[in-house]
C-alpha cells in the first residue's frame, strides 16, 4: 500500500512539473514533448528550462529526435523577453471568476494570468473569465461616511430590473447600515475563501466593531430580497438585492455569463494551487444541488 501511494505521489510530481515546464515556455511545447524533455533530467524542472535555452541542435535532437523541437526552441529563444521572464521562473497568476450560465454554474480559480481559462464542470466546456467589470459575489463597500465594509455586490446588473419593471444599468447598491443615508456602489467584489463567513454585512475584520443599525434577521430593503425589510422614510431603498437567495427566487443563477474559450492550441494544464481558495460552483449558494469536485482543467 505504501508503494502505490508512493507511486501516485511520484506521478503527481512529475505532471506538475511537466505542466510547469510548458507554462514556462507559453504552451510551445506539446505534453508529449515536455515530458520527454523533463523526464530526461530526472523531474528537474530547473535543468529541463536550461536545457530548453541552452541546448544545440544536436542535444535537442538526441533528447526529442529529428522532429520539430529544435524549431520550436529556436522560436523561443528569438523572444528575449519571454527567455528573461520564463528563465527567473515568474509565472504570474490571478484569481478569477467564471460562469456557465447554461449549467446555471459560477466559479473561482486561481489561473494562468496569461490566459485566464477553466472548465465547468457540469458541460466541459472551457471558457474564459469574466471581466473584472462583470464579476459579482461578496464585495467590498466604501461608504462616503467613511465605513468599510462586506456585502453581496455585483459589478454588472443590466440582466435585473427595478420593482418598477425598469431595466438597471451599471452597479449593484447597498445601503451603509453605519449612516443608513448613503446608496453605495462595490469597489471590487472578493473572491471566496473557505473560511470566510457568508454573513457578509459585518464591518471587515481588524477593525473596531461598529453598532449596526440593520433590523435584526434581515438583509435589505429590495423587494426582491429574501430577508426584506421595510425602509424608514428617510433611508434610501436599495433598487435590487444580488444576494445568491435573492436572485435564486428570481431562477437567476448566472448574472454574467462567460464566453466560450476559443482554443489557441497552446493548452496547458493547471498546475497552481488553490490554496485557501473556494472553488466550489456557486460558492454562495449551498443550497444549490451539489456537483463532482472540479477536474483540474485545461488552460
Amino acid at each position: 500500500m505504501a508503494e502505490a501511494v508512493l507511486g501516485e505521489h511520484s506521478d503527481d510530481e512529475t505532471w506538475k512539473n511537466t505542466q510547469r515546464f510548458r507554462e514556462l515556455f507559453h504552451g510551445r511545447f506539446s505534453d508529449e514533448q515536455a515530458d520527454t524533455i523533463v523526464n530526461h533530467f530526472n523531474g528537474d524542472v530547473v535543468k529541463a528550462v536550461d536545457f530548453g535555452f541552452t541546448a544545440t541542435q544536436v542535444e535537442v535532437e538526441e533528447v526529442l529526435g529529428n522532429g520539430e523541437g529544435w524549431q520550436i526552441v529556436t522560436n523561443v529563444r528569438q523572444h528575449q523577453l519571454v527567455k528573461d521572464l520564463n528563465r527567473r521562473f515568474e509565472i504570474s497568476s490571478e484569481i478569477r471568476q467564471f460562469s456557465c450560465e447554461p449549467c446555471s454554474s459560477a466559479w473561482w480559480k486561481k489561473v494562468s494570468a496569461r490566459k485566464p481559462v477553466s472548465k465547468c464542470t457540469r458541460c466541459k466546456k472551457r471558457k474564459d473569465a469574466l471581466p473584472r467589470e462583470k464579476e459579482w459575489g461578496l464585495a467590498k463597500f466604501i461608504c462616503p461616511c467613511g465605513h468599510e465594509y462586506h456585502h453581496f455586490g455585483a459589478m454588472d446588473v443590466r440582466k435585473l430590473r427595478n420593482w418598477n419593471g425598469s431595466r438597471l444599468f451599471g452597479k449593484s447598491r447597498s445601503v451603509c447600515f453605519q449612516c443608513m443615508q448613503n446608496l453605495v456602489e462595490p469597489v471590487e467584489i472578493l473572491p471566496p475563501r473557505k473560511w470566510r463567513d457568508v454573513d457578509t454585512t459585518e464591518s471587515i475584520p481588524d477593525r473596531p466593531r461598529r453598532r449596526r443599525v440593520q433590523p435584526k434577521d434581515t438583509h435589505c430593503s429590495a423587494y426582491n430580497c429574501y430577508l426584506r425589510y421595510i425602509p424608514a422614510e428617510t433611508e434610501p431603498v436599495v433598487p435590487a438585492c444580488v444576494h445568491p437567495e435573492s436572485l435564486a427566487q428570481m431562477s437567476i443563477y448566472v448574472l454574467v455569463d462567460s464566453a466560450n474559450h476559443i482554443s489557441s492550441g497552446s493548452t496547458v494544464d493547471t498546475f497552481m494551487s488553490q490554496g485557501d481558495l473556494n472553488t466550489d460552483p456557486n460558492p454562495y449558494a449551498p443550497r444549490l444541488s451539489p456537483t463532482a469536485e472540479e477536474n483540474d482543467e485545461e488552460i
